[in-house]
């Protein structure tokens, strides 16, 4: 039972924390493309995957961290720790680039980077580049320490 709910309260921590975070890393992801990308459509593309990729693989060590954190010991509390790096980076990150069913695809973070320098196709790259690899963070960093702190 307290572990559910406290399931339910990391959920809950990580939700809220990445709405708050993610306009803060879009704002530096958008700045960073067309600083470090030189005006080029395909680098723009590389760059936001990167970044995205990035993030997945902070959470997969973080999980792999606290597997073998939680084996070695049996302290599920000591693995929960190493969700922290995920909490404070990966998932606003995965957050931010997720595409909202309210607007056309990707039409917020576009206009970011627009806002911030990017071309037009700069921006449609960068987004449909990095949106997919989102979906996939965000079951990254939301999913498994749930699953870890629930089994048994």
């Amino acid at each position: 039972m307290l572990t559910g709910i406290l399931v339910m309260a990391y959920l809950v921590v990580v939700v809220v924390w990445a709405d708050q975070a993610s306009p803060s890393l879009v704002a530096w992801v958008s700045r960073a493309v067309p600083r470090w990308t030189g005006g080029s459509v395909a680098g723009a593309a590389v760059f936001a995957a990167t970044v995205q990729l990035g993030g997945m693989l902070l959470s997969i060590a973080c999980w792999a961290g606290a597997i073998t954190t939680g084996e070695s010991t049996g302290e599920r509390w000591l693995a929960a720790l190493w969700g922290i790096p995920m909490i404070l980076v990966s998932a606003p990150l995965a957050y931010g680039f997720v595409p909202a069913r309210t607007q056309p695809p990707y039409k917020r973070i576009r206009g970011a980077l627009v806002r911030r320098g990017a071309t037009a196709r700069q921006a449609r790259a960068a987004a449909w580049a990095a949106g997919p690899l989102a979906c996939f963070a965000a079951g990254a960093a939301f999913i498994p320490l749930p699953l870890l702190m629930l089994s048994e």
